[in-house]
């Protein structure tokens, strides 16, 4: 989340049942916001905690194919959620990270020439690249296949904002 609108989303966070440990602080170290200790805190602390009923509910009314993974559901319901001015989560539309941070920090929008040099330096990387790249296709076309109404680039920004707070098994296929 960028700092457009933090302490709306904080508040509207807080009125759903957020608590958020005192000792704990949004900074921006770098350029990078994240949520950083300002003392100790002991072990087995709860640092935060929101309650699972309030979290962005799946869409009812979408009948996914049965292997759609997770993830896929909840961008989707995102997209839906976040582009609807009347939605209850439409203020997080703009708290998200821009398409100018995703373009430039992002490996899917590298050139195939950057993908290939990096093959001269580093194979392993450059294959996670390419993996990285074809799952992230599969989902956004997935995405516009069974709803045709949806903007590709909204979808991309969608799924990047995720991707960062979440672990690549959640998102890339195993297989």
């Amino acid at each position: 989340m960028n700092d457009n609108n933090f302490e709306e989303i904080f508040a509207w966070g807080k009125e759903r049942g957020m608590k958020l440990h005192t000792s704990v602080s949004r900074l921006c170290v770098d350029g990078v916001y994240g949520m950083y200790a300002t003392k100790d805190i002991p072990k087995f602390t709860v640092i935060a905690q929101y309650p699972k009923k309030n979290l962005l509910p799946l869409l009812d009314n979408v009948k996914y194919p049965e292997e759609t993974p997770y993830i896929i559901k909840y961008a989707h319901a995102a997209v839906k959620e976040f582009s609807d001015p009347d939605s209850s989560w439409a203020c997080f539309r703009e708290g998200l990270y821009s398409d100018t941070f995703f373009k430039n920090t992002n490996v899917y929008y590298f050139t195939e020439d950057e993908v290939n040099f990096l093959e001269t330096v580093n194979r392993t990387l450059s294959d996670y690249i390419r993996a990285y790249r074809r799952e992230t296709e599969t989902q956004i076309n997935s995405l516009c296949s069974f709803d045709k109404g949806l903007d590709r680039e909204f979808i991309e920004k969608i799924l990047f904002n995720v991707r960062i707070w979440t672990p690549p098994s959640l998102y890339m296929d195993s297989s």
